[in-house]
């Protein structure tokens, strides 16, 4: 006779289902969670190196007194630099004694990376991100397009030629104020003449094809619209400003300093414009602009 403390072979179907109905209720809950807490952590990722930029830039304006420009022309030679004013005089605040004559004509001298070759160039302009990495960064053995690309190794302290090239023992040189990863720098399309730009740096967000923004400020001397490198703009996000009332001329955010812009995890930019914390969506009128992380909000513009 069967005991009738026998123990049930297995499961019925119902309780099976039982069991199948509760995981995935609580794959429901976690999941979204989980995502949530990935979406978290590589927004703090980025905005932590966006505070190690921050750091740089106040070491290269402790050395040098003024801040980065986000727009601004090279030039190979004499003429060049006497035709413009605007970059001649960015250069001289950050570099006194710096010789306008110096290598004259010869683009070698830049050490640029030369995509295109710097043999066919007398100027180059440089604008938002492509400032950021050459003045952090500084020079570079000149090249012909690679990945990853060298890294830049800072400026030499020689006070009339900057742009000399690294010796092959490092000496002398100014920074680099910044360790860009060569990985994370790609070639430039901002450039608004005739010849691509530089390098720009994307963020870490895994696929990331858009850069990082910068606006310089120029010191409170003001954003772009103020006759300081009236182009920097051109083809890019605007910066941030706090008031709606006064559309495209401020206040802006960081009046003082600059604007440094991720494009986000969806990897584009939006419109800029007007932002603030205590409006619906952060008075943007862009939605790709939600998820852009910055220098000057904790995070990203809007929350999830």
């Amino acid at each position: 006779m069967r005991s009738c403390t026998s123990r049930r072979a297995g499961f019925t179907l119902i309780e099976l289902m039982i069991v199948l109905v509760v995981i995935s209720i609580l794959a429901g809950l976690l999941l979204p969670a989980l995502y949530r807490a990935r979406q978290t952590a590589i927004d703090a990722g980025v905005k932590g190196e966006i505070m190690q930029l921050d750091s740089a830039l106040a070491q290269f304006k402790s050395t040098y007194g003024v801040s980065p420009p986000s727009y601004i022309n090279l030039y190979t030679t004499q003429n060049g630099w006497a035709g413009d004013a605007y970059s001649t005089s960015i250069i001289r605040k950050i570099w006194p004694q710096f010789d306008f004559t110096m290598n004259n004509g010869s683009p070698a001298g830049f050490c640029i990376p030369d995509y295109p070759p710097w043999s066919t160039q007398t100027s180059i302009t440089l604008q938002s991100t492509e400032c950021l990495v050459f003045f952090l960064g500084g020079i570079t053995t000149q090249v012909t397009p690679a990945s990853p690309l060298p890294a830049p190794q800072g400026f030499s302290k020689n006070p009339a030629w900057p742009f000399a090239p690294p010796t092959g023992n490092g000496a002398s040189r100014e920074g680099p104020y910044f360790q860009f990863d060569p990985g994370r720098l790609i070639q430039s399309t901002m450039s608004v003449n005739s010849a691509p730009g530089i390098y720009v740096y994307r963020d870490q967000i895994a696929g990331q094809t858009n850069p990082y923004l910068y606006f310089s400020a120029y010191d409170g001397r003001g954003y772009n619209g103020n006759g300081l490198g009236a182009n920097e703009l051109i083809g890019l996000a605007n910066d941030f400003y706090s008031n709606s009332l006064t559309i495209g001329a401020g206040p802006y955010y960081n009046p003082q300093t600059y604007q440094i812009i991720s494009p986000g995890q969806d990897g584009q930019y939006g419109g800029g414009g007007y932002f603030s914390n205590s409006s619906a969506n952060g008075g943007l009128s862009s939605p790709l602009d939600y998820d852009n992380i910055t220098n000057f909000a904790g995070g990203r513009l809007v929350g999830r």
